[in-house]
Formats: structure tokens, sequence, C-alpha cells
């Protein structure tokens, strides 16, 4: 009876959707800090960034399933120091919007890019963590007029070969004119 129990209950989660509510945008990150999250139109996007302090801007990019929170415990700190601090959304992350839009690093590099016009940010240090390193490296290459320093923080890309599955992942087929799988 009781894996009879266990079962139904599990089949009500998969078929009915078995999570916690949300919570509600006040009571998200950065609630309860000294820094206040907005909403800026970057590239066709709603992006969701915090920007807070003076002096040097640095920009913080985050890793692939996260978002601006993936810094709570640096932007203080970087701040204090005497820096401008910058942490965004990406687009299709936390509470950026999720357009039918390019979602590879090249892309993500002129968003990030595009976000330092708005905020008119000619240059900045970048600092990225995962998939936000792979990013911030892009922008590096593409656009180094815009990159002062470079911090990756267990980049992706840089120093491992990519996986098999990875590979075979962006091969065409029958079920798809081209691959659409860009990794890094």
């Amino acid at each position: 009876m009781r894996r009879l129990f266990a079962l139904v209950a599990l089949l009500l989660c998969v078929v009915g959707g078995c999570r916690a509510p949300a919570l509600p945008e006040a009571q998200l990150f950065p609630a309860g800090t000294q820094f206040t999250a907005r909403y800026l139109p970057v590239d066709g996007t709603k992006i969701r960034y915090l920007d807070a302090g003076h002096g040097p801007p640095v920009v913080f990019l985050h890793g692939l399933g996260a978002s601006m929170y993936a810094w709570r415990k640096n932007l203080a700190a970087v701040a204090a120091a005497g820096f401008r601090v910058i942490a965004f959304d990406n687009r299709g992350f936390g509470l950026s919007d999720k357009p039918p839009a390019p979602y590879d690093n090249a892309a993500y590099a002129r968003l990030a890019v595009a976000l330092m016009d708005s905020l008119e940010i000619p240059d900045a240090v970048l600092v990225g963590h995962s998939m936000g390193g792979a990013i911030a490296a892009e922008v590096a290459i593409e656009y180094p007029q815009r990159v002062r320093g470079l911090v990756l923080v267990g980049s992706a890309g840089l120093g491992t070969r990519e996986p098999l599955l990875f590979r075979v992942a962006r091969w065409a087929g029958p079920h798809r004119p081209s691959a659409q799988v860009h990794l890094l």
C-alpha cells in the first residue's frame, strides 16, 4: 500500500507539476541588500541588472543556469573597494526576457557590449564564471578596446577538450537542417 501511495504521489508530481510557488520578485536578490535591481531594454531584450558604486566599472557575467544572484557575495566588497559594479541576468536567465533570439556566446558577447553602451561604459573589467567566462573571453577577443581587464573564474571553453557528446549534438541530421547548438 505504501508503494502504491508513493507511486501515485510521484505520478501526480510529474503530471501536475510538483514544486513550490515562485517567490515574488520583491523577495528575490538583491532584496535586503544595498542594491536595487532595474530593467533596461538592450538589443531587443528586457534585461534585469544592478549598477552600484563609483569608480572603474566591473561587469560580472554569470554562468549557465545562473543569474546575477551568483555574485551576491562579491558585489558589495568590490563596490566598497572603490569600483562601479554591474551584474545582470543574461538573456534567457533569471528575470530577464527569454525571447526567441540567438543563445550562443557570440550573441551573449554582443549583448554584454550593448549593455555597456546603454550604461555609457566605454570599457570595463569583465569577471566571468563558467559560461560567463567564455562570454567575457569572447568580448575580449571581438571587442578588445572595451575590456580593461579580464577575470575568468572556472571558465568554460579554456584548457579542455569538448566532450564527444557535445560535438555529436552539433551534427546536422534528418531532424534538423543545421546544428543550432553552440558550445565552447
